[in-house]
This record gives C-alpha cells, sequence and structure tokens, in this order.
C-alpha cells in the first residue's frame, strides 16, 4: 500500500510537471521580461543611422537599423526609418490588406488684375479618410510592423516575415506640373503623401519582436527603440532568449 501511495504521489508530479512546461509554453514572451532574455544595452541617439545589429554575440549581422532622409535638392527630404532582416531573421507583424484614401482639395485663386484665374488641386494619399467624397485604394498583402508595448506577448507561431519594414516616414509632396493657360486659367498640381499608415509613434518607447533562426535553434528576441519627433531614433537594448 505505501508502495502504490509512493507511485502515485510520483506520477501526480510528473503530470504537474510536464503541465506546468506545456502552460509556459503556450504563454510566449512578455515584452520588456528580461528574466529569460540576454539583453543588451545601447541607449544610442542619432538623427543619421546605418546600425548592424548582432543579437546573440555570434559576430554576424541579424538586423540592419536605419534613419536615413530620402528626397532630392528639388522636392525636399524627410526623414525615414526602417528595419532590415538579415538571414535567419523575421520581423514580427502582419499582412494585411491596407486600405489608403486619395483625397482630393480645389482652391482657385484670380490674379490682381482679375484676368487670370489659377486653379490648385492638391491631391493626398492618406490611410485617414479626410472626405465621403475620398477615392479608395486597397494595397494587398502588405506587411506591417507592430509596435509592442512593454506587456505584450507573442510567440513562435505568431507571424514574422523575412523583409525590410518602415517604422516611420515622414510626409512630403511632389508638384506634379502644370497646365497652360486655357480661357485664363491655369492649373498647378501637387500630390501629397502623408505616409501615416504605419508610423511608430513619436517620443515612445517601442518594442519590435523578431525571431531568429541559428544552429537549427528558433529564438525569440526584440529590438527597443524609440523615435523622436526631432528626427531622431534611439536604439534603447536588444533582447534574445537565453
Amino acid at each position: 500500500m505505501k508502495n502504490l501511495i509512493s507511485f502515485a504521489t510520483a506520477l501526480l508530479l510528473l503530470l504537474s510537471f510536464a503541465s506546468c512546461r506545456k502552460i509556459n509554453a503556450t504563454k510566449g514572451i512578455a515584452f520588456g521580461d528580461n528574466s529569460k532574455m540576454e539583453i543588451t544595452v545601447y541607449d544610442t541617439v542619432a538623427d543619421y543611422l546605418e546600425k548592424a545589429i548582432d543579437v546573440n554575440g555570434d559576430g554576424k549581422e541579424d538586423l540592419l537599423l536605419s534613419l536615413t532622409y530620402p528626397g532630392s535638392a528639388g522636392l525636399g527630404h524627410w526623414m525615414k526609418a526602417s528595419i532590415k532582416c538579415m538571414p535567419g531573421t523575421g520581423l514580427l507583424g502582419e499582412i494585411i490588406d491596407q486600405k489608403n484614401y486619395i483625397h482630393l482639395d480645389t482652391t482657385y485663386r484670380i490674379s490682381d488684375d482679375g484676368n487670370v484665374v489659377t486653379a490648385l488641386f492638391d491631391t493626398y494619399n492618406t490611410c485617414n479618410m479626410m472626405s465621403e467624397n475620398d477615392s479608395i485604394i486597397i494595397n494587398k498583402d502588405r506587411f506591417v510592423l507592430y509596435a509592442n508595448d512593454e506587456g505584450d506577448i507573442f510567440h513562435l507561431d505568431d507571424t514574422f516575415l523575412d523583409t525590410e519594414a518602415t517604422i516611420f516616414e515622414g510626409s512630403y509632396q511632389v508638384p506634379m506640373g502644370y497646365t497652360e493657360p486655357i480661357n485664363d486659367t491655369v492649373s498647378l498640381w501637387t500630390h501629397h503623401y502623408l505616409n501615416d499608415c504605419e508610423n511608430f509613434p513619436l517620443d515612445t518607447p517601442k518594442y519590435i519582436g523578431f525571431k531568429l533562426l541559428k544552429n537549427n535553434t528558433t529564438r525569440l528576441g526584440w529590438v527597443k527603440i524609440k523615435v523622436g519627433q526631432y528626427n531622431t531614433i534611439e536604439l534603447i537594448e536588444t533582447a534574445i532568449q537565453k
């Protein structure tokens, strides 16, 4: 009888241990929970950046964090922050059919002598509806990077993609040309790209999740960053499972 009780106790302990392991695996990892992570602190703030990141210390680049200024002398320059995967790395996000709106504003100006009318046509490409009359464009199968908060949970079976993703991009405008006067009316066209679809919030620390496959082992990790309102990006830390 005593042996039977000991066996039953051991069996319960074994089942309890197996159950706990299963629950822990299901919970995933919480951003900001450093208890099972290897942390590398950077505290790097830059207004221009091309930073290769080795998240697991093996001497190989896993991610590329960039802050650049595309554009030209004629159009001007705008800020663009992005993160790019190197082989074996995937970024946490989702693939969506993204809805964009095309909004048109028309303004008429009359010359001082009253002889010439200028018609100003301004179109806006945005993810936020500006008017019920806006046209809609669907960008299919677009990958959107998650801007995660501390405490958010992610898992190995979430969506990860080996790609380059936008963190923040400033707005810009492109002059589209003008027409010769027709019946004393000149038309000027300008297209505005507001780039408000995927931008991380400014001056707020966010976590970018990733998974890394090395030596047949997949581990989860994050990059903690902050985009500043004055064209800066701060690389705060990286983390990878131990």
